[in-house]
């Protein structure tokens, strides 16, 4: 879930508190480990970078 104030717009996007944070980071720390070997998804990373899409939001998308 983002966060969103609702009047500002200001600042950078940030997790809600109500997230689960620890399964959020293990689903990234498995998203960085498969881009790191060669396959479908590396490629895919590396299109999308190439692009000049976000690294870590890219490496997210990835994997879900």
């Amino acid at each position: 879930m983002r966060y969103r104030s609702g009047s500002s717009v200001r600042g950078k996007t940030r997790v809600n508190e109500h997230a689960r944070k620890r399964l959020k980071s293990l689903f990234h720390l498995g998203a960085m480990s498969a881009i790191c070997v060669k396959g479908e998804l590396q490629d895919y990373y590396r299109r999308k970078v190439a692009e000049g899409k976000n690294k870590i939001r890219t490496a997210d998308a990835a994997c879900t």
